[in-house]
């Protein structure tokens, strides 16, 4: 279905790892064809599911007065979903 939407999901290794069975049910969903970013899991030992770290590289915009870079880019928060607004 996200592959309709031109859209991918990017996590194949096991995030949640139990007793009997290992799954990657935790997913992080990404624009199909981007291809700079770095992705990896990182145990936290206290939860049974891992933390993902997604570093994604984006196009620097302008300067603030203080001369710090921006970053340009667009990300959407999941609680705030809706059906009507998704589009990408």
């Amino acid at each position: 279905m996200i592959n309709s939407y031109g859209l991918q999901a990017i996590v194949d290794v096991p995030t949640r790892i139990g007793s009997r069975s290992q799954t990657a049910i935790d997913q992080i969903i990404l624009k199909k064809g981007l291809r700079e970013y770095k992705f990896e899991v990182s145990e936290t030992g206290f939860s049974d599911h891992s933390a993902q770290i997604l570093q994604v590289q984006m196009k620097q915009k302008n300067k603030n007065k203080k001369g710090q870079a921006r970053a340009e880019g667009e990300y959407r928060m999941v609680r705030n979903y809706s059906k009507k607004t998704f589009n990408i």
